[in-house]
């Protein structure tokens, strides 16, 4: 009997102690549960914000250790705008266009009777929504072939981007050395 009790003992020693382990298990749980609770649930929020953090941060820190290439890159790429600008008028150049025609033709020898850019149908510019819009211009002179030929060839070796379209020739009745020559050329402008 006593070695019954004594194992009885020993058994209840050994319950409680698990009781003890269990009821402390409980209330660890419930602890954090009740407390980090929220903060665990924002922590699962967080953790990913953090890390697309992270990238961004690497990605500022290689860009920054990269500033000078890319400063150089913008001055190369604005240098580059700045040319087109030149090359490729804008709307409110076109008069001014015009007067360089104008002069280039009297540099070569070929006297301008009309010039006047040619209006293009709404949807040819609105099948062309794009950075540039072509103007064609059309020009009738009086001119010799050796004349002509200089002005052609300034007009597309100029500092414009010009393209001769077309070109007429006939006979001027009154004067064999210079000939009735009828142009059509286009440039292109900037869509601002």
């Amino acid at each position: 009997m006593k070695a019954l009790k004594l194992q009885l003992a020993k058994k209840s020693k050994k319950e409680i102690a698990l009781l003890y382990v269990l009821v402390t298990a409980i209330l660890v749980t419930l602890y954090f549960h009740i407390f980090f609770r929220t903060a665990i649930m924002s922590l699962g929020v967080l953790l990913p914000k953090v890390s697309v953090l992270k990238k961004d941060l690497t990605d500022g820190k290689s860009l920054l250790k990269n500033r000078d290439a890319i400063e150089k890159e913008k001055e190369s790429l604005q240098h580059k705008i700045d040319s087109y600008g030149k090359v490729f008028p804008s709307q409110h150049e076109i008069p001014k266009l015009l007067e360089s025609l104008s002069s280039i033709a009297a540099e070569s020898g070929v006297r301008i009777i009309g010039i006047r850019p040619i209006a293009q149908k709404t949807k040819d510019l609105e099948k062309k929504a794009k950075a540039y819009q072509e103007i064609p211009i059309e020009i009738i002179a009086r001119s010799g072939y050796h004349q002509l030929g200089r002005f052609l060839q300034k007009l597309e070796t100029g500092d414009r981007f010009i393209i001769v379209k077309g070109i007429e020739i006939a006979a001027n009745g009154l004067n064999i050395k210079k000939h009735n020559v009828k142009l059509v050329v286009s440039t292109f402008i900037l869509v601002e």
